[in-house]
């Protein structure tokens, strides 16, 4: 994560940065090294984090929507 604002996330990929727009329906989830999933919030996003996100790009390709939001384990 690059940056946060109230209804959007700016994501560092291989294809440059990516705006993600989240909802009040976007899931949070926090994978944890050798344990399941559990939920988090939009409050628990924070820069620096790693993120998967699962959702629907716009016509512009760029930003997406996300319907998932996954914070990954932090690197060793």
């Amino acid at each position: 994560i690059q940056s946060l604002a109230d209804d959007s996330l700016t994501v560092r990929t291989p294809q440059g940065p990516r705006l993600v727009m989240v909802t009040e329906e976007t899931r949070v989830l926090r994978v944890a090294e050798g344990r399941k999933e559990e939920e988090a919030s939009l409050e628990d996003l924070q820069r620096g984090m790693g993120v998967a996100v699962f959702g629907s790009f716009g016509d512009d390709g760029r930003t997406l929507t996300a319907k998932t939001v996954v914070i990954l384990p932090a690197p060793r």
